[in-house]
């Protein structure tokens, strides 16, 4: 009898264990929830404000593991506890006091979506979720100025998670130390001025975070000790898209700079009339998005300096040369939807499968009405959207324009195209719209179609590179391409099944007027 009441027993067991894994505890049908106390995560060790800051300080997010904690069962009729990470059970855990799990061998920088259950014997269950991210390890993002002959100013942005201090090594030997801040700025830039350096001679720095539970990976940088302050090169002045904003894009090529500052004045204004407008108090940028007190229908000028302000007298370079924009109140025009883009080797307007190509696709008044925008209007520039970036700048980059009567891609045209676009060596920026802007604005009469046609020279060698959101529409573009000549002017044989996604910038009508662009 012993032995039979004992086997029942463990029957009994076996099932119970067994029902932890049957189909009621599947995360889609938790469905009553009536455990007396919810398996709450301890966010408290974890986050605060949706910021992990506390849980990678305190070494409970780490890298490639998780350590987490929940409110601990008080049901009589507890079962188990389940763990999904990601949706995927990865542990079951029968006994109720044993709240708590390490999640291990997990990726850096990774969100993970977690869910802990509670089950009950009776098959009811309640349960919480908790996304996490693991902690980053990336090296810090490191640059470097020569603020005077016999100086190294070394500048990093912490790009790591983890907590620790900052190692900084000169030739392979320990050179100095700089503690992390006590708070999370992630735009914050630590620097370190190294004085034991010769003028002209190179160094080689590496700078990492040596961590209290973990290291992050080494950035390597080289310096040439040399003092240069030349003025920065203009290369671009563009309103962006739609807004009363304009973009200045420049290169510097100095070392000693600390500070960049942004003049400008009205093209009907003096020379010598230029004012400050904005200061960017960092070295080696490249870019300012001016916003201040702009006004459409006024052409503003623009120039930068590079400042150096580490001696007792700052050192100020020529202001750069100058670029001239004009602000339009600009009605932003979208042609074309999805995330559609050509194939590696197929035409479009920046593909370089072939050295040369030449384009041509329309766009109907019907089109553009559709998108909300009626004519007539100045068309003031272009933007294709560029998901793959060609190997090379693309030479000689043109794009003309004409009205026409024809709804589609179906002729070639030649005669009465403009030239509103000319770039030397075009090379466009990934994963955003590329604002062309118009040097000849097009007056559009609202009523024809509008025909693009872009070509560029021949680039140094082919590549399957060079993509850009298209849509796919009936003869949508045609176009002519060659490796040994020139395709701007060449007859244009070929016609595909879509054509270019564009963003055409009209300036509205009563701007127009007010300017004296419509008569």
């Amino acid at each position: 009898m012993k032995n039979k009441l004992l086997f029942a027993l463990l029957l009994c067991l076996l099932f119970l264990v067994a029902s932890c894994e049957r189909e009621i505890i599947k995360p889609e049908i938790y469905i009553p929830d009536n455990a007396s106390r919810k398996p709450l995560f301890d966010r408290d060790l974890l986050m605060s404000d949706n910021s992990f800051y506390i849980g990678y300080q305190n070494g409970n997010i780490r890298p490639e593991q998780i350590s987490f904690s929940w409110a601990r069962s008080i049901d009589e009729d507890f079962l188990c506890y389940k763990l999904y990470r990601d949706n995927e059970l990865i542990k079951t855990i029968a006994n109720s006091n044993h709240n708590s799990f390490t999640d291990e061998e997990l990726i850096s920088n990774n969100y993970y979506y977690y869910m802990v259950t509670t089950l009950l014997k009776t098959g009811m269950n309640s349960f919480d979720t908790l996304t996490v991210k693991t902690a980053s390890v990336q090296s810090p993002e490191v640059s470097f100025t020569i603020p005077q002959s016999d100086r190294v100013r070394l500048l990093w942005r912490d790009r790591s998670d983890i907590p620790g201090t900052f190692i900084i090594e000169k030739e392979d030997q320990f050179l100095a130390e700089v503690p992390q801040l006590p708070y999370e700025d992630p735009t914050f830039y630590y620097d370190f001025y190294d004085s034991d350096v010769v003028n002209f001679n190179v160094y080689n720095y590496s700078l990492y975070k040596a961590g209290v539970y973990d290291t992050t990976a080494v950035a390597n940088i080289s310096v040439l000790v040399e003092y240069v302050m030349v003025p920065p090169i203009l290369t671009n002045a563009h309103q962006i898209m739609g807004q009363r904003q304009v973009q200045l894009l420049w290169e510097e090529n100095c070392t000693a700079e600390d500070q960049f500052k942004i003049y400008r004045r009205l093209e009907s204004e003096p020379v010598n009339a230029f004012a400050v407008v904005g200061t960017i108090d960092l070295p080696n940028q490249t870019s300012y998005i001016d916003e201040y007190n702009l006004e459409y229908g006024e052409t503003y000028v623009y120039a930068v300096t590079a400042v150096n302000n580490y001696g007792d007298v700052p050192d100020e370079t020529d202001i750069s040369n100058t670029l001239t924009v004009t602000l339009y109140d600009e009605t932003m025009v979208q042609i074309g939807s999805g995330t559609n883009s050509n194939e590696a080797g197929d035409a479009a307007p920046i593909n370089i499968w072939y050295r040369s190509i030449r384009t041509q696709s329309v766009y109907t008044a019907a089109e553009i009405n559709a998108a909300g925008f009626e004519g007539p209007a100045m068309l003031n520039s272009i933007a294709y959207f560029v998901t793959n970036v060609p190997n090379h700048p693309l030479p000689d980059f043109k794009i003309k324009i004409s009205h026409t009567t024809a709804t589609d891609a179906s002729e070639h045209q030649q005669v009465g195209l403009e030239e509103v676009y000319y770039n030397s060596s075009f090379l466009p920026v990934v994963s955003q719209w590329n604002v062309l802007e118009f040097e000849t604005p097009f007056l559009w009469d609202g009523v024809s179609s509008i025909l693009i046609d872009t070509s560029f020279n021949l680039v140094p060698s082919y590549n399957p590179t060079g993509r850009q959101y298209i849509f796919y529409t009936d003869n949508g573009m045609r176009y002519t391409r060659s490796d040994t000549d020139n395709q701007e002017n060449a007859y244009t044989s070929i016609i595909v099944n879509y054509k270019p996604q564009v963003m055409l910038s009209f300036q509205n009508p009563d701007t127009i007027a007010n300017l004296g662009g419509l008569k």
